[in-house]
């Protein structure tokens, strides 16, 4: 408030002891309002009163605003809507001195113009915000946006220590009222979207309020905070909050949570339980995954297991011998995300040649399985 008045007493005072000036400079030079002939005959007296004195009023008003306002965003952003408007009305009030008429822009161009500005300030508003520094005695203003109240007073506290202000400062905050702002919630979650952040809360919470995982939500998580778009988070996050809680990270407004799906593992042909399994960890070997389906069936031809796999080159067949692993004479081999493992059946050669193709439609068809 002290700003803002004595801002406007020293255009006031620049106004009264320049505007006698700016208006014989006008005059001179013939800059003056053109009256319509139709109108009332009593408007004619008004031909020729120097137009455009806005821009000196502008002028005024800005040289007395910014250098006490110390050039902070929020004023530069003030100034340049004002400035922004004042150039509408002079490309209004300089067409009427070049056409010597009493017709400037068209009203649709009055429209439009105004329009065009306040989507600027909307933008500029939503990106850069117009209340985030705070002015504060002795330390002037302080930038907080995209801090914690944490983080505010452990800044505010620096700032008095480091002027030799304070000694051994104690800063509290206390947010009176806080704007509803959300952060987007995709991937695996039971109710993707956008759900409002308030006070504090940590990324459990927000996936607890889109009603938790998924059957099939893996155990990364990514993280984009809307002041570091450029840089993502990857979390590794378990189920059990308690094996690792730093994962457990905040989150802000604005930020966008994305919950990856698990990669799987199919495990089809004469198994006990043909499934395709989440891969939850990068540990799971063929051994793993035959003892997760349930082992093999007396019907399984044990020499005759392979892992098919997807290349950039197509599928691939690798021969494994089970039985041989299973007597642990070759080492186990570990399993990649989309791998199908096919234990077939030796009861006929044509089931045999057939094996690519059963496998493919079982690994379709497969259950999916959590491995906790």
């Amino acid at each position: 408030m002290k700003l803002a008045l004595a801002a406007g007493v020293i255009a006031i005072v620049l106004a009264i002891a320049i505007g006698p000036l700016f208006i014989a400079f006008f005059r001179r030079r013939a800059f003056g309002q053109q009256i319509r002939e139709e109108g009332p005959a009593g408007h004619i007296i008004k031909q020729g009163t120097p137009t455009m004195g806005g821009v000196f009023l502008l002028a005024c008003a800005l040289v007395a605003f910014l250098p006490l306002s110390k050039y902070t965003t929020p004023a530069l952003t003030v100034a340049g809507v004002m400035l922004a408007c004042a150039g509408i009305g002079f490309i209004d009030d300089y067409m009427k001195l070049v056409h010597k008429r009493s017709l400037g822009l068209s009203g649709r161009w009055k429209m439009l113009l105004p329009l065009g500005v306040t989507a600027v300030l909307a933008y500029v508003a939503d990106r850069q915000g117009l209340s985030t520094d705070v002015y504060l005695p002795l330390i002037d203003y302080v930038h907080l946006a995209g801090l914690t109240v944490a983080e505010a007073q452990a800044l505010i506290e620096k700032r008095l220590s480091d002027g030799g202000f304070v000694k051994n400062p104690h800063v509290t905050l206390n947010v009176d009222q806080s704007v509803s702002q959300g952060a987007s919630l995709l991937g695996e979650v039971a109710r993707p979207g956008v759900y409002p952040i308030i006070g504090e809360p940590r990324l459990l919470d927000v996936i607890s309020a889109a009603g938790g995982f998924t059957a099939s939500a893996g155990q990364s998580i990514t993280v984009t905070h809307r002041n570091q778009s450029d840089k993502p988070v990857t979390v590794p996050l378990n189920r059990k909050l308690t094996d690792n809680p730093a994962s457990n990270i905040a989150v802000s407004p604005g930020d966008t949570i994305l919950v990856h799906k698990a990669d799987l593992v199919y495990v089809v042909g004469e198994v006990g339980r043909p499934s395709g399994f989440l891969m939850n960890s990068d540990n799971l070997t063929v051994l793993k995954a035959i003892a997760l389906a349930g082992g093999t069936t007396r019907l399984a031809k044990m020499n005759g297991v392979r892992i098919l796999r997807k290349g950039p080159n197509g599928m691939t067949e690798t021969p494994i011998e089970l039985k041989k692993m299973l007597q642990a004479k070759v080492p186990d081999i570990p399993l990649k995300p989309d791998d199908i493992l096919f234990v077939p059946s030796s009861m006929s050669k044509v089931v045999m040649t057939r094996s690519v193709d059963l496998a493919l439609q079982a690994a379709s068809a497969a259950s999916i399985v959590a491995i906790q």
